[in-house]
Parts: C-alpha cells; sequence; structure tokens
C-alpha cells in the first residue's frame, strides 16, 4: 500500500466526510481520534472482520479517487486493485454507498461506479450492479435506496433504475427495471 501517499493525503485534505463514514462503520462511536481508527482498524483485522476491513480501505481509496482534488487517484487505484486480489469483488471507486453496508459473503460482487445506493444494504455472494449503455463516457445511473436486501446471484442492469427503500430482492434475480419501495422482488423460474 501506498502509506507515504495516503498520510501525505490525509494530512492535507479535508477528511470530514471521511471520518464521518469512519465513526459510524469503525469506530461506532461519536468521538474520533486517529488512534481510535487504528485501534478499531487492528481488532477489525484480528478478527478477521472482512466487513469493517474492506470498508475502511474502500472508503479511503474513494474518498482520495474522488476528492476535488485529484492528488491521490494513482495510489486510490492501488488500493482498489489490491482490495479486488484481496476480498474477490469490485466495488468501482466512484460509486456512491450510504452508511453501514453490509456484504454477506465475498465472492464475485461487482458494482459499477455509476451505481448510488443508499443505507443499511445488504448484498450477498455474486450480485452484479450495473449501467446497460455506456455512450461518450456518459450512461444512465442506479439509483437504490435505503435498507434493502440483495439476493445472491442477482443481476441488476440497466439505465436510470430506480429502486426504492425498503426493497428485498430474492436470489437469482434479474432487475432491469424500477422496484417501488416497500416491495419484495422475486423473479418466477419456469423450469423445461
Amino acid at each position: 500500500m501506498p502509506y507515504i501517499k495516503i498520510i501525505k493525503f490525509l494530512l492535507l485534505n479535508n477528511t470530514e466526510t471521511l471520518i464521518t463514514f469512519w465513526k459510524s462503520e469503525l469506530i461506532n462511536h461519536d468521538k474520533f481520534t486517529w488512534y481510535q481508527v487504528y485501534k478499531s482498524y487492528k481488532k477489525a483485522r484480528d478478527n478477521n472482520d472482512l466487513n469493517g476491513t474492506f470498508w475502511f480501505w474502500w472508503r479511503l481509496a474513494n474518498f482520495m479517487f474522488t476528492s476535488p482534488v485529484g492528488t491521490g487517484r494513482k495510489a486510490a487505484r492501488r488500493i482498489q486493485r489490491r482490495l479486488m486480489a484481496d476480498y474477490n469483488i469490485e466495488i468501482m471507486l466512484g460509486a456512491s454507498i450510504g452508511f453501514n453496508p453490509y456484504i454477506q459473503h465475498f465472492t464475485g460482487i461487482v458494482i459499477s461506479d455509476k451505481a448510488k445506493i443508499g443505507n443499511n444494504a445488504v448484498i450477498r455472494q455474486c450480485v452484479t450492479i450495473g449501467v446497460k449503455t455506456t455512450v461518450n463516457n456518459t450512461s444512465g445511473c442506479i439509483f437504490i435506496g435505503d435498507n434493502i436486501q440483495i439476493g445472491a446471484n442477482t443481476c441488476i442492469i440497466g439505465d436510470n433504475l430506480t429502486i426504492g427503500d425498503n426493497v428485498i430482492i430474492g436470489s437469482m434475480a434479474f432487475v432491469n427495471k424500477n422496484i417501488q419501495s416497500d416491495t419484495v422482488y422475486i423473479e418466477k423460474k419456469n423450469y423445461q
């Protein structure tokens, strides 16, 4: 990891947004100190808490990548490549993910940088969330609300999709249309 570049970036930039995420997801406390970050990260690593360690590094890389200063993009990409190798998932830098996401099993998850996911998302293994078309580097977005659960082997593909709050998407679903809030979405399978 490019630790010197990370420390330099954190010291020279406003990290208020990043600290807010770390307080909620890593420290679980309103008071913030860098020592608490270290202690909480070490505890997560020692306890093999994959969600704690993954989201710590992904939040840092995404913050560096989306920072208006832009000096941390190269280091952010290095962090992302390491995360892909260590955790076997690809959440592209630039995606917007709310507080307290939870990944059930770290296998084969791909989330586009065009995804905007709300708070308290539960994502299971082998989920793909992506846009359908990309023309001249412009494409639609996928908006996913708060308190959603996405079942294993689900594919959410489309341009300008909206999935509301409190939605449960069953396993092996293919979603290419909007889903209203407070809905259970199950795709019926026909076997021949």
